[in-house]
């Protein structure tokens, strides 16, 4: 706290900080205060005038012990303006840059990710920018002197020497979701060597197949990683088996691979998924929600590694009576905290159909066994 009076005894009496700070420490001195509406505009004002230099570009803003901490934008900041920006709030520890309905430059957006140089960043995330160049996205570089010329593509060279000279030195979180990663731009990124510093993955792209989740399964930089989503990508035997061989993976605890796509019948999918369990000597958490596996859960129920498990979610992925007894009867599932079993929408929160979906008895079996652990209604009719 002495530290935060003194930072704000230094500053000028207009500067927006010292409002904050001194809301701020009212906070700190007594958590329970509760600020009258003139003292929470007040504060609302402080942050606003700390974010100035960026302009329209901000979505939203969090602040926190005199600083911005978390920062959501809408659009590519000029470098000026980023420049002055970081240098007065190199504070943030989670950036979301989201760019669904705006319109951009895809060179502004890539030498923007490689000048970051936020010390402090633990989390990134980029949503909806499906018009990157997502053969490369964005760290390999590539010869394109036999390529047509396009208006979305980037001079990659010196992009990709912008990125691997960013500061990013606490980086945990990097999130690419509806950026259009394809295999090529996914094998490329595991091969980035500070993803090596990564906890938490997550990418979502329907342009991902078996041949980008084994560069995941056998990425050398991953070692690290404990929460892993990648959604609407394929998902295959092999690429099930390989998660199952992925020694590099040891440390890995939370597995998503959500979507609607399964390219093998239940009869080899449940061996895979089991084998994926059991070679995966840390997970807790195991989401194929959309995955229509139907029987190859009795498989699973069946596995002594279900019993490492705290979660598991397999909603809307075609879960039937055999299935759902299976679970209900398995000896493995006392460690279950969490099991969602949810069907598709319409009339799935009504009893009625939860008899349709999975029987009488495995209703009633479910429920018997785990209370309200499990998730088997619908959320919304």
């Amino acid at each position: 706290m002495a530290a935060l009076t003194a930072w704000r005894d230094g500053l000028p009496e207009d500067h927006p900080r010292r409002a904050l700070l001194d809301h701020d420490l009212a906070w700190l001195r007594n958590p329970s205060w509760p600020p009258s509406e003139a003292q929470r505009a007040e504060r609302a004002e402080a942050v606003r005038g700390l974010l100035a230099p960026l302009g329209d570009a901000v979505l939203h803003a969090d602040a926190r012990l005199g600083a911005v901490r978390t920062l959501t934008l809408r659009e590519v900041p000029s470098a000026s303006a980023w420049r002055a920006f970081a240098r007065a709030e190199p504070w943030i520890e989670r950036l979301r840059l989201d760019l669904a309905g705006r319109a951009w430059k895809a060179a502004d957006v890539l030498r923007w990710v490689g000048h970051l140089d936020l010390g402090w960043l633990t989390s990134l995330e980029i949503a909806n920018a499906t018009h990157l160049p997502t053969i490369d996205w964005p760290f390999e570089v590539r010869d394109y002197a036999d390529a047509p010329p396009s208006p979305e593509w980037v001079h990659l060279p010196e992009v990709a020497d912008a990125v691997r000279e960013a500061s990013l030195p606490r980086l945990s979180r990097l999130a690419l979701d509806g950026c259009g990663v394809d295999d090529v731009g996914l094998e490329a990124l595991v091969r980035w060597p500070p993803i090596a510093r990564l906890r938490a993955l997550s990418v979502a792209s329907e342009r991902i197949g078996s041949r980008g989740l084994r560069a995941i399964a056998d990425g050398k930089h991953l070692g690290a990683l404990q929460s892993l989503a990648v959604a609407g990508c394929e998902l295959t035997v092999p690429v099930t088996e390989a998660f199952g061989r992925a020694r590099r993976l040891g440390a890995l605890r939370a597995l998503r691979l959500t979507g609607d796509r399964v390219l093998e019948g239940p009869e080899r999918v449940g061996p895979a998924l089991v084998a994926g369990v059991e070679g995966l000597p840390s997970l807790r958490v195991l989401d194929l929600s959309g995955r229509p596996v139907g029987d190859a859960v009795v498989r699973i129920a069946e596995a002594p590694g279900l019993s490492r498990l705290t979660e598991l979610a397999l909603a809307r992925s075609a879960v039937g009576d055999r299935g759902a007894m299976a679970l209900a009867q398995s000896p493995h599932a006392d460690g279950l905290e969490r099991l969602d079993l949810r069907g598709h929408g319409g009339n799935g929160s009504t009893a009625a159909s939860l008899r349709n979906r999975y029987g009488p008895e495995a209703a009633a079996a479910l429920i018997d066994r785990f209370g309200h652990r499990v998730a088997l209604l619908d959320e919304r009719p």
